[in-house]
């Protein structure tokens, strides 16, 4: 099923796997946007990709 478009406030972002696994990936998400928990998190290539309502600097991750 290919994804559906974004919405104007979100933005589709990447991280590299090394990092995280996709439970660490989730639950920070899910800390920095309180109320929200489908980020539509895949995997593909050693990259993590997520959508989120807006930009997440490398620093917000808490690696």
């Amino acid at each position: 099923m290919p994804d559906r478009p974004l919405a104007d406030n979100e933005r589709r972002q990447t991280v590299d796997r090394r990092y995280l696994n996709r439970e660490s990936l989730q639950a920070c998400l899910e800390q920095l946007f309180p109320g929200q928990t489908d980020f539509k998190i895949r995997l593909q290539d050693e990259i993590w990709s997520f959508i989120a309502p807006r930009v997440v600097e490398t620093v917000e991750f808490d690696i």
